[in-house]
């Protein structure tokens, strides 16, 4: 029995032992969804909490030159579809590159006045600016254009503490946003494409010595859900009535954006993970819950 520094240690050993299995692999095709399956086995648990994302990325031009600057939550462009033992947890949801965007790799504060600016060289002077910081990390050391993201997936099932039971598979599908979308820049012509040249998905698997005791059991899973929803204003409205936003169970917590429809379907020039409700909301605003209108 080996001995190990700290009794939680695991035991190790060199990748050139590894003799009996490979490494899964799977060619990436550009502007395709990218497809995870972890299979589970009848010993280790998964930590669904603790997968991470890796990306590596290049943004060129279509024919391969010259580059721009990224928004600020790269990993979170893919919204994820996850599929577990073959029914779908977390349906396929474009809005979902919005909802966890500030803890994303890439992410660097931006100030205000500056949400929109879509010019780094423009305030270059002002280096704590997150435009600049994106930019330097774009146009920094090694190769040109060539970004290393890690991320964790932001999805209901992966933000729960309790560990997958054995013998799950799981399927993950991301499904890539459009270029328009995740880059920013303030040419009128940008053309400009991101490429996945590598994925990885990290996931932590825990051995139970516990389970065989509660195989006679459903296993239970509390998720708390978030679900996003967009409805459409028309041009020269000045109100809007949503009626029968929610349907069913009432949500605990509402969360209003307003974003142009140019930015929220895709635009070079427009940051769409900005929310401008000071400027389109200039009226009150009411919810009525069961006909009866709570106190804001």
């Amino acid at each position: 029995m080996p001995d190990f520094p700290h009794q939680a240690s695991s035991e190790g050993f060199s990748s050139q032992l590894e003799n009996f299995s490979l490494s899964p692999t799977q060619a990436i095709a550009n502007n395709q969804p990218l497809e995870v399956v972890v299979h589970g086995n009848a010993e280790e648990y998964l930590d669904l909490r603790d997968t991470f994302l890796l990306l590596n990325v290049k943004v060129t031009k279509r024919d391969g030159t010259e580059l721009i600057m990224p928004v600020a939550a790269k990993p979170n462009a893919q919204p994820p579809v996850v599929a577990v033992d073959g029914h779908k947890v977390a349906p396929a949801n474009l809005e979902d590159a919005k909802d966890s965007y500030q803890t994303a790799a890439l992410y660097y504060k931006d100030h205000g006045g500056t949400f929109e600016v879509n010019n780094p060289i423009d305030v270059k002077a002002r280096s704590e600016y997150g435009l600049v910081k994106r930019f330097g990390r774009l146009m920094g050391s090694g190769d040109r254009g060539c970004l290393q993201m890690f991320s964790k997936l932001h999805a209901d099932l992966f933000n729960q503490s309790h560990l997958l039971i054995n013998g799950v598979t799981i399927k993950l599908l991301l499904t890539r946003s459009k270029d328009s979308f995740s880059l920013i820049s303030s040419e009128d012509d940008a053309d400009y494409v991101t490429s996945v040249t590598q994925a990885t998905l990290y996931v932590k698997k825990r051995a139970s010595r516990t389970h065989a005791s509660n195989r006679s059991k459903n296993a239970v899973y509390p998720i708390r859900r978030t679900e996003v929803k967009t409805f459409t204003i028309p041009t020269g409205y000045r109100n809007a009535n949503i009626d029968q936003a929610y349907i069913g169970q009432f949500p605990s917590r509402l969360i209003l954006g307003l974003v142009s429809n140019e930015s929220y379907n895709g635009s070079y020039k427009k940051n769409p993970l900005i929310s401008n409700i000071t400027t389109y909301l200039t009226y009150p605003f009411n919810s009525m819950v069961k006909v009866i209108q709570p106190l804001l």
